[in-house]
């Protein structure tokens, strides 16, 4: 904006001396008489409307905004391993009988409760764990929610740890409720916000027949 201003008033002050100094030209030195001054006089409105449009276009149409940076996340300090496990399979319900499970509860490492039994308050199947913060089918992993939107992808050109998930769950366009099964290879890292608030870091180490991952995870407790 100050630019701009300086701009106009640059080019009022140019077109004013233009104007005078054509008038003195034309008075004192017989061969400029041929030349009107309405000439000057034209060329100078056309200076002044150019470097007024400098200040009254940006205030019509607006100043872009800049691009938005990635939002990122108000870290806290020292976040601690909460827990950890290397290898777990993670298979839908058709991969059973083997030694999968279709849900894990991040807080505990345990297979958790899903949304029926929240619903409904009955559990056929105890578990070991509190509500499930991962759920896998036979063509997508899921939230417990959809509307919780607490899982993110990370690009393979982050690097994996506390910091890139914190940053990238809380950036509104990475998060979301569902992805295909199809998203995940060997090297996919998922970042998970637990129902209880922590961080997660899961890891896939190989994909199977079955619709079957093989993964790590890591839970950060932060203080």
């Amino acid at each position: 904006m100050i630019v701009s201003l300086g701009a106009a008033a640059i080019g009022v002050v140019a077109g004013v001396l233009l104007n005078v100094y054509a008038t003195l030209l034309i008075e004192r030195v017989p061969a400029f008489g041929r030349l009107r001054k309405t000439h000057f006089v034209i060329f100078s409105v056309v200076l002044f409307a150019l470097a007024l449009s400098q200040t009254l276009l940006p205030l019509v149409l607006g100043t872009p905004d800049p691009a938005s940076p990635r939002p990122q996340a108000t870290l806290r300090a020292h976040p601690t391993v909460l827990l950890s496990k290397d290898a777990f399979n993670l298979g839908p319900p058709s991969a059973y009988p083997r030694e999968e499970t279709d849900k894990i509860d991040l807080d505990t490492g345990e297979r958790g409760y899903g949304k029926i039994v929240e619903e409904t308050g009955m559990d056929l199947q105890p578990d070991r764990g509190r509500r499930t913060d991962v759920i896998i089918e036979e063509t997508e992993i899921h939230a417990f929610s959809e509307s919780s939107r607490s899982l993110a992808v990370l690009d393979r050109a982050e690097q994996a740890g506390y910091n890139a998930c914190a940053t990238a769950l809380v950036d509104d366009a990475r998060r979301v409720g569902r992805i295909a099964l199809t998203d995940f290879v060997t090297g996919s890292r998922l970042c998970v916000k637990t129902d209880e608030g922590r961080i997660a870091l899961v890891s896939v180490l190989g994909v199977s027949e079955g619709s079957v991952l093989t993964i790590s995870y890591v839970t950060w407790e932060t203080h």
